[in-house]
C-alpha cells in the first residue's frame, strides 16, 4: 500500500516544531523526553508555536503555528496515533543531529497527526531565517 506524497511544507513544519521543542527543552534544563505529561505537553506546544532565537544579544520570537494547531498535533500523536514517547525522543535526537537544511523523516504517526491538524488554523510555517 502506498501513501500519498507528504507535503514538503508539512515536513518542514515538523522539523521546525520538533527542533524548536528540543532547543526549548535544552535551554530550560528539561531532561530527555521519556513520557507524556503536563510538562511535555507545555514544552511541545510552546516549541511548536514559537521559535526563540538570539539575534544581536536579544531574544527574538517568531510565531511558527497557532497554539490550537500545536495542541491538536500533540493530542493526535499521543492519543489517536499512539506515538510512543521513546519514538518521539528518537526523532528529536535525529532532528538535533541533522545539519541545517536537512529534514529527517518524521515518524509516520507524527506525519498523520500533523496532516490531520493542519487547517484548524494557519498551520506551522518555516520562519524566514530558517528557510534555505
Amino acid at each position: 500500500m502506498s501513501c500519498p506524497a507528504f507535503p514538503t511544507r508539512v515536513l518542514s513544519a515538523a522539523v521546525i516544531l520538533l527542533a524548536t521543542a528540543v532547543l526549548v527543552g535544552g535551554c530550560s534544563g528539561v531532561q530527555r523526553l521519556s513520557e507524556y505529561n503536563a510538562t511535555t505537553k507545555k514544552n511541545f506546544i510552546d516549541g511548536c508555536s514559537i521559535s526563540r532565537t538570539v539575534e544581536n544579544g536579544k531574544v527574538v520570537e517568531t510565531q511558527l503555528a497557532d497554539r490550537s494547531d500545536c495542541e491538536c498535533i500533540y493530542n493526535k500523536m499521543k492519543d489517536t496515533y499512539k506515538l510512543s514517547a521513546e519514538d518521539l525522543a528518537a526523532y528529536e535526537d535525529e532532528v538535533a543531529e541533522a545539519k541545517v537544511g536537512e529534514a529527517p523523516e518524521p515518524p509516520e504517526k507524527l506525519k498523520q497527526a500533523i496532516s490531520d491538524c493542519l487547517g484548524t488554523s494557519a498551520g506551522p510555517t518555516v520562519p524566514e531565517s530558517g528557510k534555505s
